[in-house]
Parts: structure tokens; C-alpha cells; sequence
């Protein structure tokens, strides 16, 4: 279970790293991309393509006319994979993905740690009864752990009628008695013609969840509900103040840092305007700084967090693709 419980850690921790970096990194290469459309990238991918051509003999227009195609397919490729003029670009695509095959994926490391706890080892099976009659204080011990283990004993176990099963009760008889100096057993007709005698069985019980389910349902509704009132009160979609930020919840508290982080760790020079993603990828941050302001204070339940002033715009990301 601990192994099991690391290698998820780990999994949905590589998960996690690799969205805030690709979060963080989408942004810098949309601006390079968009640098480099500014400087005739056409002349940069002819040179390529007579590049590639110089290993040929004698390349001849046809040569280099389709070098030079494949060239701007690749430059097209590359920039509809992170901007995406006409829908979502491939990037944000993946992030979506990706924060819904993490919930998934857990479903799927779930069931296969269910199916090998349940699973039947018979090996281990044997070890431990092996332990077990190794550590058996004496030979009747030892016997008596044969007989729970494989439910073998003399053949006067079978079923039979009432009246015998009484008179055996009354007169007991020892294993060790032949057949041929004991009373015959009377067996019931059923059992001698088929193997197989059909009782009554008392139907088992049937565990009613409704109410956990909706104890469940009821939870996780609430905690839906929380996290959409935090979202709406972070990502208005315009510009506020830090300062303005007070008296928070701590799911909405927590959003705020999460988003004010991913805008600090771009941050270079103190008086630029930033312009990024949050951790996961569902906020856009645009950070502005305030020269001259007092220090702001936002208060949460959890504690107070303290910092230089700053103008923030926090929009939810998929709605502005949409």
C-alpha cells in the first residue's frame, strides 16, 4: 500500500509539474513566435530549405520549391500548435486534456490496486500455512491445522438424515472404524443419485449505500459550490487592486495566491506588466505594478498575507477560448 500510494504521489506530482510548465513556457514561446513573424520568417525558411538541399547533387527548381513547402508547413505546424488562429491551439487543448485524465487516471491506479489486494496468491497462500505448521507446538496442533486447511477427514461427514445423525450423536464412532464392522449410514436419495443435496440457504445481505451515496453527492456538492463561488469572486475578469482583496475564504484565498504566484515567478523586471497562466491553466493573470502605493494586506481566515500593492485582472481561461 505505501509503494502504491508513492508511485501515485509521484504520478499526479509529474502531472501537475508538467501543466504549470507548460503553462509557463506556452507564454514565452507565443511571444517569440509572434517576434519572429515581425522579422520575415519567410527568408529564415529559404535558407533552411537550401540548406537541406546542399547534400543533393543537382537539386532542381521542382527540389526546391517542395523543400520550401515543407518548410512553411513545418513553421505552420509549430505556430498552430501553441496560438491557434481559428480554435484552440494545441497547448491549451493538452492542458485541458490532461486536467481531465487526472481524475481518471486515479479511478484507473484505484481499481488495479483493488484487483491485486483481491486477487488469489496461492503461493503466498502456501508460505503462510507452511509458517504456521512450523510453528505448531505439537503433532495434535499440527493435525487439527490440516484438517481447517483442506477439510480432510473420514468419509462420515457426509450428509445424512436426522435419525442417523442422532444415533452418531448418542454412539459416537471413531475415525479409525472400518466400514465393514460399523452400522451402514443411511444417505439421503438425492445425494447418492446426483453428488449434490439442495438445502435451503438463508439469502444474503444486501448492504443499502443509499444514504452514504447521498451523503456523498450532498459533500460534493457543497464543496462544487464553494469552489465555484471562489472562482467567480477571483476571476471577475477586471482589473482590481491587491488591496481590494479582503476578508477572503481560504478556497478563494488559496486561488488568489496560486494565481498571484504564477504572475511573481514571470516577473523580471519589477516595473513591467506581466502576462500569464495560472498553475493548472484555467486563469489568465495580467499583473501590473503600482509604484508609490502603501503595502496591501489581505486578510483570510487562515492568516493575513502581506505584500507590495499591484493592479490584477483575472479571467477564467476557457471561457475566453470559447
Amino acid at each position: 500500500l505505501e509503494d502504491f500510494l508513492t508511485y501515485k504521489e509521484h504520478l499526479i506530482d509529474y502531472l501537475q509539474r508538467f501543466l504549470r510548465e507548460l503553462a509557463t513556457a506556452s507564454a514565452d514561446i507565443i511571444a517569440r513566435l509572434e517576434r519572429l513573424d515581425e522579422v520575415a520568417i519567410g527568408r529564415a525558411l529559404d535558407l533552411a530549405a537550401e540548406r537541406d538541399l546542399s547534400d543533393q547533387l543537382l537539386p532542381d527548381d521542382a527540389a526546391r520549391e517542395k523543400m520550401r513547402v515543407h518548410w512553411r508547413g513545418r513553421w505552420r505546424g509549430l505556430r498552430g500548435w501553441f496560438i491557434g488562429d481559428r480554435e484552440v491551439s494545441q497547448a491549451q487543448l493538452l492542458r485541458q486534456r490532461t486536467l481531465t485524465a487526472i481524475p481518471a487516471l486515479l479511478r484507473a491506479l484505484t481499481h488495479l490496486h483493488d484487483i491485486r489486494l483481491k486477487r488469489s496468491d496461492r503461493v503466498a497462500d502456501f508460505r503462510t500455512l507452511a509458517r504456521w505448521f512450523a510453528g505448531a507446538p505439537d503433532e495434535r496442533w499440527a493435525h487439527a491445522l490440516w484438517h481447517s486447511a483442506f477439510l480432510l477427514a473420514p468419509c462420515r461427514h457426509l450428509t445424512i438424515d436426522e435419525a442417523t445423525l442422532d444415533a452418531r450423536q448418542e454412539t459416537p464412532i471413531a475415525p479409525t472404524t472400518r466400514w465393514l464392522d460399523d452400522e451402514p449410514m443411511r444417505i439421503h436419495p438425492r445425494l447418492r443419485a446426483t453428488g449434490r443435496l439442495l438445502t435451503g440457504r438463508q439469502a444474503s445481505v444486501v448492504l443499502d449505500h443509499h444514504v452514504a451515496k447521498a451523503e456523498l453527492r450532498k459533500r460534493l456538492a457543497a464543496e462544487a459550490s464553494e469552489f465555484s463561488r471562489a472562482r467567480h469572486l477571483i476571476a471577475t475578469g477586471q482589473a482590481r487592486k491587491l488591496s481590494e482583496f479582503a476578508d477572503l475564504r481560504d478556497d478563494a484565498f488559496d486561488l488568489l495566491l496560486d494565481c498571484l504566484g504564477a504572475a511573481l515567478a514571470r516577473k523580471s523586471d519589477p516595473n513591467a506588466v506581466v502576462q500569464c497562466t495560472s498553475s493548472d491553466g484555467s486563469f489568465t493573470v495580467v499583473c501590473e505594478p503600482l509604484p508609490g502605493e502603501p503595502m496591501a494586506t489581505v486578510t483570510a481566515s487562515s492568516g493575513v498575507f502581506k505584500g507590495p500593492d499591484m493592479r490584477l485582472t483575472i479571467s477564467e481561461t476557457w471561457s475566453e477560448s470559447e
